[in-house]
């Protein structure tokens, strides 16, 4: 789709239309070359996304590129779904992320790690207007999510399974649900 906003301005003007780039998704894959070219191009050229995933980057625990984070937290992109996976990124730009993008987003997965605090990361999930919510990672399950709206359908911190995240803790993996 960003290669037809070379054609003219009018597919230009087409190529960047909402209803086009809505149902979207973009995942950042640091061993396809092609993918890793058109990453921030797209963040750029997009008006909104249905989808950002920002998991692990590779195998191992390798550091998410520079250029990556200054596209996600640049981008005038209107997200709907973000999936971040914290292991081994930078604490700030997780918070960065989620204060940039929490407003519009409507699902939300986090998977914290040992440099991103959990109280910060719930403090900031809790003032969104989010549909979705899935959290893994060391969260307390006793996390009071703060006041809501008056006619706010109430939330409930459920634990669940630990097997599914790989971890014996209970209070490894939990998700959120309005009731």
């Amino acid at each position: 789709m960003t290669a037809c906003s070379l054609v003219c301005r009018r597919w230009r003007a087409l190529s960047r239309s909402p209803a086009l780039w809505r149902q979207q998704a973009l995942r950042y894959t640091p061993d396809d070359a092609l993918a890793r070219q058109h990453f921030c191009r797209v963040l750029r050229l997009a008006p909104c996304l249905g989808r950002l995933d920002l998991g692990p980057a590779g195998r191992g625990s390798r550091a998410m590129p520079q250029y990556v984070v200054k596209a996600a937290l640049e981008t005038a992109c209107v997200l709907r779904k973000l999936r971040v996976v914290a292991k081994g990124m930078d604490a700030d730009f997780v918070m960065q992320l989620l204060r940039r993008h929490g407003p519009n987003l409507e699902e939300l997965d986090l998977t914290t790690s040992v440099e991103v605090d959990a109280r910060d990361a719930l403090a900031a999930v809790d003032g969104m207007g989010l549909v979705g919510l899935r959290l893994a990672g060391r969260f307390d399950e006793e996390y009071n999510f703060g006041p809501r709206k008056i006619g706010a359908p109430r939330r409930a911190l459920e634990v669940g399974d630990p097997g599914r995240a790989g971890g014996a803790d209970p209070g490894a993996d939990a998700a959120l649900t309005r009731h």
